[in-house]
């Protein structure tokens, strides 16, 4: 059994637990609940099957170590698990998104059964306390590698990330994007967003993302001739995020307009934005979502639902590669 002593976490922190399932567990779990189905009860000539909630249960455990306030819970069962099985819980932390009280955090559960089929899936949303959330502070070193001093505003921030060479970071965690200096829309904004949070944390910053059609123009002005090639006759779908901020009135973070301002950052400006008005999109007309509590699983369901991984997956690898490959790259991100 995997330990599971008490430990702070991060962002893409798995935690493992394993149990067999009796036939005492199954039965006293359905005189909890009252759910004693035939199929659950051990006098059958088959082994009982365990309830859904009871395979369920198992990855609340970790859960419980980590003092995790639940609010939504998903659940897929995919295959049944009889007594006397050995089935293993794995969680992840997927998405952590600090709030004014403590961190809202998105956890992803899967448990498998002994021959390692998958016999469950889930993901659960909640509140993670400061004491447990062992996230880098990255403000000071961002400051320090985009050569602002501790007296900035967050407007110079905003300047400073949009300066990052657009690109795959070698990770879609902010801090991924501040240790290889290049990142794309989402994990730009995702970076501001972390870095307002952590040093102004008066200001409402909300993630937006935009399902938009792009075709082979769109990607030549956006990106560079690779990317533009890789975009069929037909054109393809993509979606673009970036962050609305808004400043209460009286702040003292008030810089130019109280908002909410539209802030694009994924690539560099030709003048430094001021605050007074929205930052241009940099993307084509299309419809907006609300990122929500978890922008990136907003994200993943909307490419899921709008855009073709076939088409889109070429055209991201072209449109990301890197700074000065190209002289439309270069001259677009600096």
């Amino acid at each position: 059994m995997a330990s599971t002593e008490r430990h702070r976490v991060n962002r893409g922190t798995v935690l493992l637990y394993e149990r067999v399932v009796s036939e005492q567990d199954i039965t006293a779990f359905g005189r909890l609940t009252g759910d004693q189905g035939v199929h659950h009860l051990a006098d059958g000539p088959d082994p009982p099957i365990a309830q859904g909630l009871l395979v369920a249960a198992l990855p609340t455990k970790l859960g419980g170590h980590l003092s995790f306030l639940g609010r939504v819970m998903r659940l897929e069962f995919l295959s049944p698990v009889v007594a006397g099985q050995l089935v293993r819980a794995e969680v992840r932390i997927d998405e952590l998104v600090r709030g004014r009280r403590g961190w809202d955090a998105l956890l992803i559960s899967e448990v498998s059964n002994q021959q390692g089929e998958l016999v469950m899936r889930g993901e659960a949303e909640g509140r993670l306390s400061d004491e447990l959330v062992d996230e880098e502070r990255r403000l000071q070193a961002f400051r320090v590698r985009a050569g602002l001093d501790e007296h900035c505003s967050w407007i110079d921030i905003v300047n400073a990330v949009a300066a990052i060479p657009y690109g795959r970071a070698a990770g879609k965690d902010p801090t991924d994007v501040v240790g290889s200096w290049v990142g794309t829309c989402s994990s730009k904004h995702a970076l501001i967003r972390a870095l307002l949070a952590e040093g102004w944390p008066d200001l409402a910053v909300d993630t937006w993302h935009r399902v938009y059609r792009v075709d082979s123009r769109l990607a030549h002005e956006m990106f560079n001739p690779r990317a533009a090639a890789a975009v069929p006759e037909s054109g393809l779908v993509d979606v673009h995020t970036y962050l609305t901020v808004t400043v209460p009135a009286g702040s003292a973070s008030t810089t130019g307009s109280v908002g909410p301002v539209r802030v694009d950052a994924t690539f560099a400006l030709r003048e430094p934005w001021t605050g007074d008005d929205h930052m241009q999109l940099h993307c084509g007309e299309g419809f907006d979502v609300s990122g929500g509590r978890f922008p990136n699983r907003t994200k993943r369901e909307l490419i899921a639902l709008h855009c073709d991984p076939a088409i889109r997956e070429p055209f991201i690898a072209a449109a990301s590669e890197p700074p000065g490959s190209s002289p439309s790259v270069a001259r677009r991100v600096g």
